[in-house]
């Protein structure tokens, strides 16, 4: 874009997706219509402009972490809202439209950087961090204190979420030491359609 003015609506079907969409235009319009290079600057070019453009543009699900940054940024430009009281209603729309990614409506099966986003988001969730401070080498113990319960809730957690087993319960802090390990190895069982063990 450039320059101050409306992102052009990517098509997309009734749906999640859409709705998500639609939040993310509402917030950009209520802030008065930021550049991307504004908003780039506002992160701290955290993001470029065009994978900012992008969030607005493209029919793809965009990244968690893009969708967070653009709600500090709107939500602190917007005058009748906050990034607060915007946050937890656009984080249900991101997983919601996540979801319907998974199930193949509205954007295809999940990849693998929607799968990522997801798991950081569970893990982001069990442990009371922003996404955006936990990266691949995020370690289980060292860095977040996962012990055997913590553990536990996170097998649960990624099981229900991603219908992959993993058995044992302590494959969580003993073979998948970081972030990265265990979407690598959601990636992999989705991709193969198995339960096997991360070996």
């Amino acid at each position: 874009m450039g320059e101050r003015g409306r992102f052009k609506r990517p098509h997309l079907p009734t749906g999640r997706l859409r709705d998500l969409n639609n939040a993310l235009h509402s917030l950009h319009l209520a802030a008065g219509l930021p550049s991307t290079a504004a908003m780039s600057k506002d992160m701290g070019h955290t993001f470029t402009r065009s994978c900012i453009h992008d969030a607005f543009t493209k029919p793809q699900l965009p990244s968690w972490d893009v969708v967070d940054c653009l709600i500090e940024v709107l939500g602190k430009r917007a005058p009748t809202t906050t990034p607060e009281e915007m946050l937890g209603e656009v984080h249900a729309l991101w997983v919601l439209a996540a979801a319907d990614a998974r199930r193949g409506q509205g954007g295809g099966p999940l990849g693998d950087e929607a799968v990522r986003e997801e798991v950081t988001d569970i893990v982001a969730h069990l442990f009371n961090v922003r996404p955006r401070d936990l990266g691949p080498a995020t370690r289980f113990r060292e860095d977040l204190g996962v012990d055997s319960l913590a553990a536990l809730e996170l097998t649960v957690s990624i099981e229900r979420r991603f219908q992959v087993r993993m058995s044992p319960i302590e494959t969580v802090v003993s073979e998948l030491l970081c972030v990265g390990d265990l979407v690598d190895f959601v990636c992999h069982h989705i991709r193969v359609g198995t339960a096997a063990d991360p070996t």
